[in-house]
């Protein structure tokens, strides 16, 4: 198991076994996150007001594919690699064991120009590819559609749906 270390601004080391309980704390102390090979994981950036992947097209579910491997499937294809996600998933793989045996140089981050794979408490998955102020573009397999919704309905829907989001950065 990883170890996660957070540096505190006056210099103060933690380390903890979880990313999620690292970039947590990291954010109350507005710190920073590193692994155990000192690549950062997370760190307190200034957001821009907005970004959007455009590369990043909608995508629909099909009959051979759901929408959790449709977003898998795009997060490989936008870093040139093309795989069946969903054959993975059927094998018993897991999100994370796809991303890190697909992408060998991630890790578990969100940054910009990056996608965030949003899991939904039905199973199914969504894309956040981009925001702006009021707003955060979704790409989302299950209407074939990207489009915009409210920063503050996202908030809500992402909580009700247990907040489960995915990402990473290269190394």
């Amino acid at each position: 198991m990883e170890s996660y270390y957070v540096y505190g601004p006056d210099g103060e080391v933690t380390i903890l076994s979880t990313a999620g309980e690292a970039i947590s704390l990291a954010y109350e102390i507005s710190g920073t996150v590193t692994g155990e090979s000192g690549a950062y994981v997370w760190r307190k950036d200034k957001i821009n007001t907005k970004n959007q992947i455009m590369a990043i097209e909608a995508s629909p579910v099909t009959e051979d594919k759901n929408s959790l491997a449709v977003c898998l499937d795009t997060i490989l294809a936008y870093e040139g690699i093309m795989r069946n996600s969903e054959y993975m998933l059927t094998q018993g793989k897991t999100v994370q064991e796809v991303l890190q045996e697909n992408l060998e140089n991630v890790l578990y981050y969100p940054d910009r120009e990056i996608p965030v794979l949003a899991m939904l408490g039905d199973g199914n998955a969504v894309l956040i590819i981009g925001f702006n102020e009021k707003n955060v573009v979704l790409m989302n397999p299950e209407t074939d559609k990207v489009y915009k919704m409210g920063m503050n309905d996202a908030a809500d829907w992402f909580t009700e749906n247990g907040c489960h989001f995915i990402s990473y950065v290269k190394k």
